[in-house]
């Protein structure tokens, strides 16, 4: 039932109604009695539940229908498909399911989060839009970043690249120079070049500034290098730190694809990546009949490694009925629109009044606050600022544990020649 609200926002609309039963007396005839609804559920579109033996049916698009019902003074009846069918497949003959239902005129119309195609819009005859939302991923909270492999994010693969190859040329302009001129260098005073380049490398200072051009040229460049690398690392770095690098989120199709995790999806949705091969290939069908929210709830929980393609409208009202549990987050990558509409048998009389009705509750707003009430939530996963923790320095940890290794057993080795 409407409040005095919503009704105060919908246009009297006496005269529209008049004429339309002017033009079809036959099908405001039917009106007067009852209308056959077929439904799936697929919530928070359509939700059916059942209380003391009866069925109870809510959702967006009951919302509408009722809505409809009410405006137009008509009753309408709900029928599932049998068998535990839900949408089923279409075709010219032997169809399934609720598209059955619709071409056989077993029902009048049907709802359902039917999504708008051009099989069904050739064989059945489709409505305007109910709901207007858009197929995005819902994709598992991310993928967990290693402590030694945070150590690397602020640069790029191939700006380490670079670094490597500038150092191991520097390193070996200096073992030239040391093989060429052997009287020349003297590692064993800090006036070396090699000195020179490892103090700095440590974040010292020198003590007195190089003579000779050689020298000059080693340690500019080495404090150039070191100045830029080490300034631009630090800032890097502690932004990583500071944004919370725990988990890498998974944004964009690149990202997926770099996780390596799977594609699930129901086959009425896979018609939507016709142009991307690899994403069929990679994917695996999700039956009709399994509950969706029982995929969802494997993803937030990371027990499931993969991405679903489904409506905006349903991962948020999963996620907003979580009970204090992680939500199911989504990918910005928006694949495609989604329009919801009625669909009705071929010859059907009933768009024609429908539709007009349909555009007045878009008009007074009722749609978008409808929408809100079922889930317009925003779970798009973006990294959220965090303290920073003594965990998040493992990395350094491990590298320096490393080099304290590496110094005892030098140490050791030359204590042990040293007494021989």
């Amino acid at each position: 039932m409407l409040t005095n609200i919503q009704q105060s926002m919908l246009p009297d609309d006496t005269r529209h109604t008049k004429a339309i039963s002017s033009r079809d007396e036959s099908v405001i005839s039917l009106m007067n009695r009852f209308l056959k609804v077929g439904i799936v559920e697929f919530r928070p579109f359509t939700i059916i539940h059942e209380l003391h033996g009866s069925w109870i049916y809510s959702g967006l698009e009951v919302t509408f229908v009722r809505t409809i019902a009410e405006r137009l003074n008509i009753t309408v009846q709900f029928y599932q498909p049998p068998g535990g069918e839900k949408w089923g497949k279409l075709a010219e003959d032997n169809c399934t399911g609720l598209m059955r239902m619709i071409q056989s005129h077993e029902v009048d119309f049907g709802i359902g989060s039917v999504d708008r195609s051009l099989l069904r819009n050739t064989i059945l005859q489709a409505g305007v839009a109910l709901v207007n939302d858009v197929v995005v991923f819902a994709v598992p909270s991310g993928s967990m970043v290693p402590s030694l492999k945070r150590l690397m994010r602020p640069f790029s693969t191939r700006a380490w690249i670079v670094i490597v190859l500038v150092a191991f040329l520097m390193s070996l302009i200096m073992g030239l120079h040391v093989i060429v001129l052997p009287n020349r260098v003297k590692l064993n005073r800090i006036k070396g070049p090699a000195l020179d380049v490892w103090q700095l490398l440590l974040g010292g200072v020198l003590s007195s500034t190089p003579k000779s051009n050689f020298r000059r040229l080693i340690v500019t460049g080495w404090i150039f290098a070191t100045m830029i690398l080490r300034t631009c690392y630090q800032a890097v770095y502690f932004q990583h730190l500071r944004s919370g690098a725990d988990f890498k989120p998974l944004l964009s199709l690149e990202d997926i694809d770099d996780a390596g995790l799977h594609y699930y999806m129901y086959d009425i949705l896979r018609r939507l990546f016709g142009c991307c091969p690899h994403i069929l290939e990679m994917s695996r069908t999700i039956p009709e009949s399994t509950n969706g929210h029982e995929v969802l709830a494997q993803i937030a929980d990371n027990k499931l490694k993969a991405v679903v393609p489904l409506p905006y409208l349903y991962i948020s009202y999963y996620s907003n009925h979580r009970q204090g549990k992680d939500p199911v987050y989504m990918s910005k990558y928006v694949i495609q629109s989604y329009g919801v509409g009625i669909y009705y048998p071929k010859n059907s009389t009933l768009p024609s009044i429908f539709n007009a009705t349909i555009l007045q509750i878009h008009a007074a707003g009722l749609s978008q606050l409808w929408s809100k009430q079922y889930g317009d939530f925003n779970y798009f996963h973006d990294v959220q600022h965090k303290a920073l923790g003594i965990q998040a320095l493992f990395g350094a940890f491990k590298i320096y544990l490393l080099l304290c290794g590496c110094s005892i057993i030098v140490f050791a080795m030359e204590k042990f020649f040293s007494c021989r």
